[in-house]
């Protein structure tokens, strides 16, 4: 409950900063004609509307902050120190809506990545794995071991014959 709840304060923060903006055009999509004088690098391109002019396609980042589902999925990422370098970048590079990105437009939101993958990483997931591996090793010694044993009387006859066994003649 507690890293849902750390996740959905820092989706909410995210969402209100970047939704929409995870967008670039992917110039990949224009083929150059043969026989033209086409080339992709003669469009300048700043907004969304360039980008179609120029015959190319205005594509969603993979990971994103559009909504919360995506949030949530997006943060989850970051949280496992897979792929966070590519969504901080361009979370410190975005700058409105249908606007491509500009290097240094948004630096210190770095920060906000940084803060978060110092305490959803380092700290709550790994508060997460320690009890889920507390809890596994409960279950498992409740299913085996002398937890297993019915009686107090059963108990008692196992410790003394450890005891037995230990004791030196």
């Amino acid at each position: 409950m507690i890293l849902i709840l750390f996740f959905l304060i820092f989706g909410i923060i995210a969402i209100s900063k970047f939704k929409g903006k995870f967008f670039s055009c992917d110039q990949n999509s224009v083929r150059d004609l043969e026989g033209s004088n086409y080339n992709k690098n003669d469009f300048y391109i700043d907004n969304k509307w360039d980008c179609y002019n120029s015959g190319a396609d205005w594509v969603r980042e993979y990971y994103n902050f559009d909504n919360m589902y995506q949030t949530m999925a997006t943060l989850f990422v970051l949280s496992n120190n897979a792929g966070w370098y590519p969504t901080m970048f361009i979370g410190a590079t975005v700058t409105e809506i249908d606007y491509v990105w500009k290097d240094g437009a948004n630096s210190y939101w770095v920060f906000y990545f940084f803060i978060f993958m110092v305490l959803g990483s380092f700290f709550l997931l790994n508060l997460f794995t320690g009890v889920v591996i507390t809890t596994f090793n409960e279950q498992k010694d409740k299913l085996g071991g002398m937890n297993n044993v019915k009686e107090d009387q059963q108990r008692d006859w196992i410790d003394i014959h450890k005891i037995v066994i230990d004791s030196d003649p």
